[in-house]
């Protein structure tokens, strides 16, 4: 508590030399207060929501789609999607899905990424993440940071995960 006094008394005494308001402190006002936050969420009303099919595509046979959920939210640029799981055997180095809708696609941000969880080769593999680029309404699932890092056989997929996208 002396310190906090001693410590105040020379905050005060640079501020009179300094031209400002000092005045002598007390020893509760040397006391600080807790910073106190509310939180807050985003207003239903604000947003909406929907769904949209993605269709994979680095497969062999039938690419694998899902329907994707999301919740976005014009008013703060804002958009929360819930991709599908998608997993099917391998024909190619790279993995992606696409289309994004136009309103969830960002106009000027560079790129966004995600972590995910997913597998290479049948094998669970990290880390796994998700790239979407300003314009561009394909998801780009990259593997250890390579878009074309994928093995061309066996079995490879991405669970179900959230991503959130900043929209300007």
């Amino acid at each position: 508590m002396k310190t906090n006094l001693i410590t105040s008394t020379c905050i005060a005494a640079l501020l009179s030399a300094c031209g400002g308001e000092a005045s002598s402190p007390s020893p509760a006002a040397a006391t600080p207060k807790p910073l106190v936050q509310k939180a807050t969420s985003i207003p239903s009303s604000d947003c909406e929501t929907g769904t949209f099919m993605l269709t994979a595509s680095g497969f062999d046979g039938a690419a694998p789609h899902g329907l994707a959920y999301y919740r976005y939210c014009p008013t703060e640029a804002i958009a929360f999607i819930l991709l599908p799981g998608l997993a099917g055997t391998s024909n190619s180095t790279s993995f992606t899905a696409s289309p994004l809708p136009s309103f969830l696609i960002p106009a000027s941000i560079p790129a966004q990424e995600a972590i995910i969880g997913g597998f290479d080769n049948g094998v669970e593999v990290q880390p796994l993440s998700v790239e979407i680029f300003s314009g561009d309404s394909v998801l780009h699932f990259n593997l250890r940071g390579s878009q074309t890092g994928w093995t061309p056989s066996g079995a490879k997929g991405a669970g179900i995960h959230t991503v959130t996208l900043f929209l300007d």
